[in-house]
């Protein structure tokens, strides 16, 4: 007998557009003040699926723009985050990888309303 649990990988559908979130973060983390990313899809009652990433960052910086003005020019519009987020506390787990179980339970809070790219 054959079960299907779901996908192995960060691939998801958003607006009918099939999108590679590792892709996303990686290149985030081309942006010369980024080292670390995690993205993922929210599903808001209201909006509906968005997609929330996440950069590191010190307190007073704001690198959100920078980002998104950085991944506007690399990425198409479709794969736009709605939401970029800086947390300066980037949780890690024991091997030294971004814990994005922690980091989403962190950012779990009703999001502001995002932006809507495309």
């Amino acid at each position: 007998m054959l079960y299907f649990l779901g996908r192995d990988d960060d691939q998801v559908k958003v607006r009918g557009f099939r999108i590679e979130l590792g892709e996303i973060e990686s290149w985030a983390r081309e942006h010369p003040g980024i080292l670390h990313a995690a993205a993922w899809v929210d599903d808001h009652a209201v909006l509906g699926a968005h997609i929330t990433l996440a950069v590191p960052g010190r307190p007073g910086d704001d690198l959100t723009a920078a980002v998104r003005e950085f991944l506007s020019a690399h990425i198409p519009s479709y794969m736009q985050p709605n939401r970029v987020v800086q947390v300066t506390d980037w949780p890690l787990n024991s091997n030294g990888k971004t814990d994005k179980r922690a980091l989403r339970a962190r950012l779990r809070v009703e999001p502001a309303e995002p932006s809507r790219s495309p």
